[in-house]
């Protein structure tokens, strides 16, 4: 028995061992001091820097960033990790260099997960590298999508411990799930958290069907308790994050819309279905699983030398070799992607088998989650199952980019694929039955594989929506050169599939022993998976440190801008997309941003107007020959302007090129302003439309004032409606600004702003800050005062006369308890860990010290 527990531990540790070769010999750039350049991770970098900067220096946290979009909470862009001592084992698990060290930790959690089921050391460690080197997970590595790689790393460790629970010790298992439910839910991907849940449910109710057959629906319910104990442990760890993410959801994109139109009778709550289902999969898109370059592959492909574009780009007397790397390959229907989300030839097949072979819950709860997800990936493809989703089931309206539900079958498939190869090894099956399905299941995949390398036009035309914008001439070379990846992937997914048929077929089981078929199986599952993988992951994705920190360089227009001795305004960067690119948010704080959550009332704002106004903005510009000229866009004429919510967002400067000077806005309105008057509204939609032609200098547009306000600022007439921003017809109360009363910002910080004010009579005050109703507090002279909205999306005061002190300060009451949460759960669950670890110990002392009296005997 020693032996047989030594034995398992040195194959254990040579499977970790090859755990930590792979994931740095995938990586060998890491060896070089390159640095992999991730898209969204320097845009991270660039929208965190505010709140990083902060947090070096400070001993709170920075809650509230104003470098993009206005200003914004951070907790869509930096996790809170305050009280979440958990965190602990995550430092010492993703020790290493990453992205390496998160392909280890997603091997390491597959391979327990295999264990947990009962499969073999050497099996379980090709089971992981099928789990972990899906080309999905390379892509979201390369574009930087870190905290979605992180917990899709994680995934496999919950569901290990969720099997280890229901079939070995409940109590221990129960413990282990509480943990790795945390480390999962720390890594802060909500989607990926959501869709692993799918999937929890389903072997719930798989082991739940099971226990009524078996009569053993009691000790299944009592399991299941300690179950969603545990899962509601794990995640308490980080309420300190997810209690105000869930408070902010309410506010942002996630949560809908206040503005109820003639084509709606009520507001809508979540995303819009067409955006949420833009990203779709389509039914013949779902064939990219099984040949990876099925529909071409990625929107910015490699051609290699040899390819009919090359050669026509060539005879064209354009520059190939300068382009020819970045190639539109992909031609099927969502806007575009890095790559298909390729599954493994070798494993779909092995999952067929399954499907064959295995009976029992397992079989059925995996296809029925599978199916689940495939159906739902086909987003618009499907609009009534999508739709029934998105009207009705929990939280499903809150997420977008419906293709992502594939990661599911990065899990199910080669879980249900791999233990089928082990009941095949095992003797679970009669030689006839098992040939039988072995000729099925590889004549269906590997059959329908070469169908298509004979006869490519199946697939479809091979042209892309995005076809017309290249020259006319390219085009048929392209779609050769599409047709022929897909041949070239569809020929190499039947030999893997007949490769792989072959090692398990009857003629070679009786002939080899079992591990050196799992080796043989092993190593035809890394010919399958990591070519591919290099696809979208290679040495062309690795640039140097010093090229990397060029990315945040400083241009001459910025060192520009930041010599304004003024501590706070806003940036608009044209040289970019302003609403989809955090660059400026590196040094500025900006109008714009890049996050795909974002307040909902902002969004409205920049469909309605800052879209139109920069527009008009760039329209003009080109009338003007001098930066001097271009000030006078935003310039007010009959009490009207072109750029009100510019101007309203205090917007000083606009970014036209990095060598050029900005543009100054002499009349952006400043940190604060006193008003003459307020516009009632009625409804949201009234507030919003407002604001293309009142007068916010002087004017206050605002939903439902209270009667103490409208005696400081009386109400003003509606103004008419005005079709474009820019109106230029005269309102009410014509504008006056010459104010007795005065506001100067004098601190600034993230979390904390401070005004003085100097009021000759009691005044509505405008601040060019974006209102969030939840954690922001206002102080007059240290005494609360309410904080109401006008605008549409600015905060507003009541001054009383006199000399005053304003402080406004952001800290959430979901932040402190989230912590305070976050605090006491960790710690208790540290505590039980080292507890088990004693016990374990105690427990094994006896046992060991019997075994050594027994060596000293035998000597």
């Amino acid at each position: 028995m020693q032996k047989e527990f030594v034995k398992k531990g040195l194959a254990a540790g040579a499977a970790v061992l090859f755990f930590v070769i792979l994931s740095y010999g995938f990586l060998p750039q890491l060896f070089q001091g390159k640095v992999l350049n991730q898209g969204d991770t320097t845009a991270w970098k660039a929208m965190s820097k505010e709140a990083s900067d902060y947090n070096k220096t400070h001993k709170d946290e920075a809650l509230w960033t104003n470098s993009m979009f206005g200003g914004m909470p951070t907790v869509t862009i930096n996790k809170i990790t305050t009280g979440n001592h958990i965190l602990i084992l995550d430092k010492v698990l993703t020790t290493g260099t990453a992205p390496a060290s998160h392909l280890f930790i997603s091997l390491l959690g597959g391979f327990l997960l295999f264990l947990a089921l009962g499969i073999n050391i050497p099996l379980a460690a090709a089971g992981a590298v099928a789990i972990t080197f899906c080309s999905y997970n390379l892509q979201i590595i390369q574009a930087g999508h870190v905290t979605k790689m992180i917990a899709l790393a994680y995934a496999p460790w919950v569901l290990a411990s969720l099997v280890y629970t229901y079939r070995k010790n409940a109590l221990l298992g129960a413990l282990f799930l509480a943990i790795t439910v945390s480390l999962h839910v720390a890594a802060n991907h909500p989607q990926i958290t959501y869709y692993l849940g799918f999937i929890i449910l389903a072997i719930l109710i798989g082991l739940f069907i099971q226990s009524i057959k078996k009569r053993t629906v009691p000790k299944f319910a009592k399991t299941t308790l300690l179950v969603v104990a545990a899962g509601l442990l794990g995640l308490a760890t980080s309420a300190g994050h997810l209690l105000p993410t869930y408070e902010y959801t309410k506010q942002s994109m996630r949560g809908g819309t206040e503005l109820a139109t003639e084509a709606e009778d009520s507001p809508r709550k979540g995303l819009d279905i067409d955006y949420a289902t833009q990203w779709s999969y389509s039914r013949k898109e779902s064939f990219n699983m099984l040949i990876p370059n099925f529909m071409g592959g990625s929107s910015s492909g490699a051609l290699s030398k040899n390819s009919q574009t090359y050669r026509k780009l060539k005879q064209m007397g354009y520059n190939a070799d300068a382009v020819i790397s970045h190639m539109p390959l992909y031609w099927g229907e969502q806007p575009f992607t890095a790559g298909p989300m390729y599954m493994g030839a070798i494993v779909l097949f092995l999952f067929l088998l399954g499907l064959l072979l295995i009976k029992g819950p397992l079989k059925w709860t995996l296809t029925g989650v599978s199916l689940l997800a495939l159906f739902l990936s086909w987003g618009y493809h499907m609009e009534w199952f999508s739709m029934l989703f998105f009207k009705y089931v929990p939280l499903y309206n809150k997420f977008r980019t419906v293709s992502m539900f594939l990661v599911v079958w990065q899990l199910t498939v080669p879980l249900l694929g791999i233990y089928t190869v082990w009941k095949v090894l095992e003797g679970e099956f009669e030689t006839a039955v098992l040939r039988k399905k072995l000729y099925i299941a590889g004549g269906i995949t590997a059959g329908f594989c070469l169908l298509l390398a004979l006869f490519p036009s199946l697939a479809g035309s091979f042209s892309g929506p995005t076809d017309a914008q290249f020259p006319q001439g390219l085009i048929p070379a392209l779609v050769a050169d599409r047709k022929s990846l897909l041949q070239a992937d569809a020929l190499r997914s039947a030999a893997l599939i007949l490769s792989a048929g072959l090692v398990l077929h009857p003629i070679l089981r009786k002939r080899l022993k079992p591990v050196v078929i799992t080796i043989l199986l092993g190593l035809l599952l890394l010919i399958d998976y990591l070519p591919v993988g290099k696809r979208y992951l290679n040495d062309s994705h690795f640039v140097t440190k010093n090229q990397y920190k060029n990315f945040f360089a400083e241009r001459p227009v910025d060192n520009y801008i930041l010599e304004d001795p003024h501590v706070y305004y806003r940036v608009l960067d044209l040289t970019g997309s302003t609403f989809s690119d955090a660059t400026a948010a590196y040094f500025h704080k900006s109008v714009g941003g890049y996050n795909a959550a974002k307040l909902q009332r902002y969004q409205e704002v920049i469909d309605k107007h800052l879209l139109p106004e920069i527009q008009y903005f760039a329209t003009k510009l080109g009338e003007c020959q001098t930066v001097e000229e271009a000030t006078e866009i935003f310039a007010y004429h009959n009490n009207h302007t072109h750029t009100p919510v510019l101007n309203l967002l205090n917007t000083r400067y606009t970014i036209l090129g990095a060598e050029s000077l900005p543009v100054t806005n002499p009349y952006a309105l400043g940190n604060a302003w006193v008003v003459e008057r307020i516009l009632p509204v009625d409804t949201p939609l009234e507030e919003l439309e407002a604001l293309a032609h009142a007068d916010l200098r002087t004017t206050a547009v605002m939903l439902g004032p209270p009667q103490e306000w409208l005696n400081a600022a009386p109400a003003a007439t509606h103004p008419a409606p005005a079709d474009t921003p820019g109106n230029t017809g005269s309102i009410e109360h014509p504008a006056n600004i010459t104010p007795a009363s005065a506001i100067q910002l004098t601190t600034y910080s993230p979390n904390e702003l401070e005004y003085s004010a100097v009021m000759e009579a009691d005044g509505v005050v405008v601040f060019s800050e974006i209102f969030y109703p939840k954690g922001w507090k206002a102080y007059i002279d240290g005494e609360e005062v309410p904080i109401l909205r006008s605008n549409f999306i600015t905060r507003t005061l009541l001054v009383p006369a006199g000399e005053h002190h304003i402080r406004f300060a952001y800290k959430p009451a979901s932040y402190t308890t989230g912590v305070l949460i976050s605090r006491i759960s960790s710690l208790g669950l540290l505590i039980a860990l080292l507890a088990a670890v004693v016990l374990g110990a105690i427990r094994l002392w006896p046992a060991a010290r019997t075994l050594q009296k027994k060596k000293d005997t035998e000597k």
